[in-house]
């Protein structure tokens, strides 16, 4: 894995996205139960910051920024290997969540998204 651009040391709790990676955490935090080490604490945080990052990427997307589609790859990558993770850690829950189904469901629904388009554009050329 290559070095990041840049590390961002969140300085204000109180903004939108600082807010919204404390929320991220604490539903991470949730699964994994009361009682959690050093190296599940660290792994919860990380996978907070790459969900936060990921949301940022896509939401200036969507409002028509150019972005690094590469590196919005990497960070949907990095947040499904650390989901995976935390799944294989969870406690079993009255939930019922399983994230790694869930997991293998939003990459099967993904992948029929892109053959959609795929289709699409064959379409559209002829």
């Amino acid at each position: 894995m290559t070095t990041p651009k840049r590390l961002r040391a969140i300085q204000d709790r109180r903004t939108t996205w600082s807010r919204r990676h404390k929320e991220l955490a604490d539903a991470f935090a949730d699964d994994l139960g009361p009682d959690l080490s050093a190296a599940d604490r660290s792994m919860v945080d990380h996978a907070a910051t790459v969900a936060v990052e990921a949301e940022r990427m896509k939401g200036r997307q969507l409002n028509g920024e150019a972005i690094d589609l590469d590196e919005l790859v990497r960070l949907t990558n990095a947040l499904t290997r650390v989901r995976k993770e935390l799944g294989a850690r969870a406690k079993p829950a009255d939930k019922g969540f399983d994230w790694g189904k869930m997991q293998e469901e939003a990459d099967r629904l993904e992948q029929e998204q892109r053959d959609a388009e795929l289709m699409k554009q064959g379409k559209d050329q002829k």
